[in-house]
């Protein structure tokens, strides 16, 4: 059994339009051989091309998650370090905020969503007792609430995001095996028509990869 040959589907498009161009020129060779790759499968192809082209990209989407995740972690580590000092103010106090044990290390491993309840149920109390926190300066529990309320928010808009990521995944998955099959077919059916020519690298996927990847150099070097 042939090895199935994989690749990234950032690369299917590239590696599509590099083939075609083969394909397209060698269309009589490949009718000869295998009758149903003829004008109509071309023209399919195409359209394959065109469709996975043409799909929602998730490249802004991936830019807008970086944003959030980096956010997310900037208000997290904020908050965070404000606990760290509130822990210390009470400790020199004698005064009890053991719901705060956790709540750094929780801060720390990203896990949001159980410091935000736990600081919204502490607020009340620890207001009550700011007056015994003599060490703590004027106004230092009011930084608590609005980095809570945007620590929320911004979880929400990562979660937002990984749903509408998964929702672009699946919508292109159909479109993507479609053109991965054309890809595929056309790969196989070369190299056994070509077998003894020199032609066979022209529908062999890791040397076009290779092609792919030494042209997206080149431009990378020209801007």
């Amino acid at each position: 059994m042939a090895k199935q040959m994989t690749f990234k589907q950032e690369h299917y498009t590239a590696v599509a339009d590099f083939i075609a161009v083969s394909f397209e020129r060698d269309l009589s060779d490949f009718s000869n051989v295998f009758k149903t790759m003829n004008d109509s499968y071309l023209e399919k192809f195409k359209q394959a091309i065109e469709s996975a082209k043409n799909s929602v990209s998730a490249t802004e989407l991936k830019m807008k998650q970086k944003e959030a995740t980096k956010k997310l972690y900037e208000t997290s580590k904020e908050l965070s370090d404000i606990v760290l000092l509130l822990k210390k103010y009470a400790k020199r106090a004698n005064v009890d905020v053991s719901m705060l044990q956790e709540t750094v290390n929780q801060l720390k491993a990203r896990n949001v969503e159980t410091p935000i309840k736990t600081l919204r149920d502490a607020l009340p109390y620890l207001t009550s007792v700011a007056n015994k926190l003599e060490d703590m300066p004027d106004n230092f529990l009011d930084k608590i609430l609005p980095l809570v309320t945007s620590l929320e928010n911004l979880n929400t808009e990562q979660n937002k995001l990984m749903n509408e990521g998964k929702k672009i995944s699946n919508e292109r998955k159909p479109i993507y095996k479609n053109l991965y099959k054309y890809i595929s077919e056309i790969a196989e059916a070369g190299k056994i028509i070509y077998k003894d020519s020199y032609k066979k690298s022209e529908y062999t996927i890791s040397k076009i990869l290779a092609r792919v990847q030494s042209k997206q150099v080149n431009v990378k070097d020209k801007v």
